[in-house]
């Protein structure tokens, strides 16, 4: 129990005790109540004192029944003594109460809180200078500010203790804020702890906010190198102040291999090897190859570094692809092409505020199309080279990126050509993207996407292969 706890029971047990001077019961007991009086009180309203009286005129004063009194009066908190005494009145007895209040409060201070100012602290408090000081209302302040602390996240903060001088005139908060001594990591075989411990929000010498653990659980397991991260605390035996904490993590396979071959006559030996890896060597880098030979030799290699420096990301692409598509018009089928791109990309991107990342990307890439079935003139040859700047906002709010079950994406996009950027047409494509998820029961789950896209033409036409196409096939490559 905290010390300020037990400083209030044993204060009102004081009161209740040693607080109340003898009656003359022996003469009043049996006789009928004819008046009951209060004395003393100078603040605090009579109105207040009467409502907790269950003595009445016209009662028999008993012993038992004025002691219970005089304590339903003290356990209102505003006095620092109450007694009782009767006297003959109109052939009965007068019943007096008198109080002696507690002073009206002078000073509060609160001691040990950096988190928040007095200010705040005080504004949760109905205990108030100018006012009289009271016992109960006191302690239910004293829940408060720990509640206080609680909602912002302190679990492990809050007033530890209180203490009073001058009957209440000069009053003494004590508050406890939690540190972390340390951060340790259990399980990590592979990962290394600096890529861990960079999506860790809290530090060591840090206030321990059960929220901003929680926000860095959400960061590791986004990640996709954990299949769980459990964190565990405890108190340091040398000072109750300060926390340690660990982070039990269970690490699964961030990669994956495939590969198959055959052969034909028309085009000899052909087959593919794809290889992905998000952890790369255990520094959190992402690298994928992707290699087709024979008839189609294309090829994708992707290098990403979410912290390649400081906190900047860096994202590189060389890619050689090749796409047969199909040209529709009122649903008829006009033409079919083969697509084929080849290139390299450039991308930085940094986080911008606790939920949102932007990002600009820089393409540059040689597009050649080629039709295959073209009965109506529809698509025309094309062979050519396009550089374009692409600027990126998202906001992820998603719960869980690999099993969402709540929050919300919302990305805007902005990708221009023209200027110093090589190409035969300036144009300028905007795309905005709305998801929901959310979750109707422990295995239903719901998702809803909104994309809207259009394009300003500056000079020149826009190229089939950057047109928007149904559910964005031509922007999702």
């Amino acid at each position: 129990m905290n010390n300020w706890k037990k400083c209030m029971i044993f204060v009102l047990f004081l009161g209740l005790i040693f607080g109340q001077q003898c009656f003359s019961a022996e003469e009043a007991e049996g006789k009928l109540v004819t008046d009951i009086v209060i004395k003393g009180r100078e603040y605090v309203p009579e109105r207040l004192i009467r409502e907790v009286l269950s003595l009445k005129k016209g009662q028999r004063v008993t012993e038992e029944g004025i002691q219970k009194n005089v304590n339903n009066i003290y356990l209102l908190g505003y006095f620092a003594d109450v007694n009782a005494e009767t006297e003959a009145y109109r052939q009965g007895q007068r019943i007096i109460f008198d109080v002696v209040e507690n002073a009206k409060i002078k000073k509060i201070v609160i001691v040990g809180n950096k988190l928040f100012p007095d200010k705040v602290l005080k504004e949760v408090m109905k205990t108030k200078t100018g006012r009289v000081f009271n016992i109960p209302v006191l302690n239910e302040d004293l829940k408060k500010i720990t509640e206080y602390y609680n909602k912002q996240g302190y679990v492990f903060s809050g007033v530890t203790n209180m203490e009073k001088k001058d009957i209440g005139q000069y009053i003494r908060i004590y508050v406890t804020e939690t540190t972390i001594k340390t951060i340790a990591l259990k399980g990590n075989t592979k990962t290394r702890d600096h890529v861990i411990l960079r999506e860790v929000s809290l530090k060591v010498g840090d206030y321990f906010s059960s929220l901003q653990l929680m926000r860095s659980l959400r960061r590791l397991m986004n990640l996709g190198f954990f299949s769980n991260v459990k964190p565990n605390y405890e108190f340091d035996k040398k000072d109750r102040t300060k926390i340690n904490l660990t982070l039990e993590l269970t690490e699964q396979k961030t990669g994956s291999a495939s590969f198959g071959g055959g052969y034909s006559s028309s085009n000899g030996f052909v087959g593919f090897l794809e290889v992905k890896q998000q952890n790369f060597r255990g520094n959190g880098q992402s690298v994928n190859l992707k290699f087709e030979y024979g008839g189609i030799k294309t090829y994708q290699l992707g290098f990403y570094d979410p912290y390649f420096w400081r906190k900047t990301a860096l994202g590189l692409n060389l890619y050689k692809t090749k796409i047969r598509r199909d040209d529709y018009l009122n649903n008829q089928l006009r033409a079919t092409y083969d697509e084929e791109r080849s290139g390299e990309s450039i991308l930085f991107g940094r986080k911008t505020g606790r939920w949102t990342r932007s990002s600009i990307r820089f393409r540059n890439e040689n597009v050649q199309i080629t039709p295959v079935y073209n009965p109506l003139n529809a698509i025309t040859t094309l062979d050519e080279d396009i550089q374009t700047l692409t600027l990126t906002v998202a906001k992820d709010t998603r719960n869980n990126i690999f099993k969402t079950s709540a929050g919300r994406k919302d990305s805007v996009e902005i990708e221009t050509t023209g200027g110093f950027l090589k190409g035969n047409n300036t144009f300028t494509k905007f795309s905005i993207t709305g998801q929901r998820y959310g979750k109707l029961s422990k295995k239903l789950r719901t998702a809803a996407r909104v994309m809207l896209g259009f394009v300003d033409l500056s000079d020149g036409t826009l190229p089939i292969y950057e047109e928007y196409g149904a559910a964005w096939a031509y922007t999702l490559r």
